[in-house]
């Protein structure tokens, strides 16, 4: 086991197979560091130092000790950055919260750009093949420079987008949708605004986010009547 300086270490974000770093991970940790525990070593790849495993780790640590702490970190070595990225994944399936479906999803895609085969894609997430094939099909296409297309997973509310090759629009529409459908979303908001004192009036950026709301709703129902 070694130790490095956080300033020393990388977060790549194109080998995180997450779809971002939980916040709510991260207090918990800075929590059980406040509280004197000790956390598992970050695995570093020995070559690049970029974190393969802990970022939420190293967040946690940066925020209690600052962005020098010295750190105890498990060096590895490895021959590319599809076995770096497939490590990765491991340690995400095999321990802490396990990927949700759009992360899987995204691994999938991930390791066919970098070249892995579906076997190998299999593996990686301890599934079949033919377990790969169906996860992957609710997905878009995205044109990215020089005419190549990436594809992009697609969250439950927007299955009907399969397909379809996006709009930037459409692709930051993709990025910022719930897991869950839209219409327990507005469930959700209706329960709210006819339970008494839900809504906090007081609020002035929410009350204005329910006002731009209600101007959106106006404009769809006027263009799709």
């Amino acid at each position: 086991m070694s130790t490095l300086s956080l300033s020393k270490l990388v977060l790549d974000f194109d080998l995180y197979p997450r779809t971002a770093v939980s916040s709510t991970n991260v207090r918990n940790l800075v929590a059980a560091l406040e509280a004197g525990h000790e956390l598992p070593p970050l695995v570093v790849d020995r070559k690049s130092k970029r974190v393969v495993d802990g970022f939420h780790r190293y967040n946690a640590h940066k925020r209690v000790s600052g962005p020098d702490a010295e750190v105890e970190v498990e060096l590895r070595t490895f021959k590319s950055d599809v076995e770096l990225f497939a490590a990765a994944v491991e340690y995400n399936v095999g321990h802490g919260k396990q990927l949700d479906e759009i992360e899987k999803r995204r691994v999938v895609f991930r390791l066919q750009e970098m070249g892995a085969d579906e076997d190998a894609v299999a593996a990686v997430l301890h599934t079949t093949p033919d377990k790969v094939t169906k996860l992957v099909f609710h997905s878009a296409t995205v044109k990215i420079g020089g005419g190549q297309i990436k594809y992009e997973p697609l969250k439950k509310p927007l299955f009907h987008w399969t397909g379809k090759q996006l709009t930037a629009q459409q692709l930051r529409t993709a990025g910022s949708a719930p897991g869950t459908s839209y219409k327990l979303a507005i469930k959700q908001l209706r329960d709210a605004l006819t339970t008494d004192e839900a809504i906090d009036v007081a609020d002035e950026s929410l009350v204005s986010a329910l006002a731009g709301l209600r101007d959106d709703l106006v404009a769809f129902f006027a263009e799709n009547e």
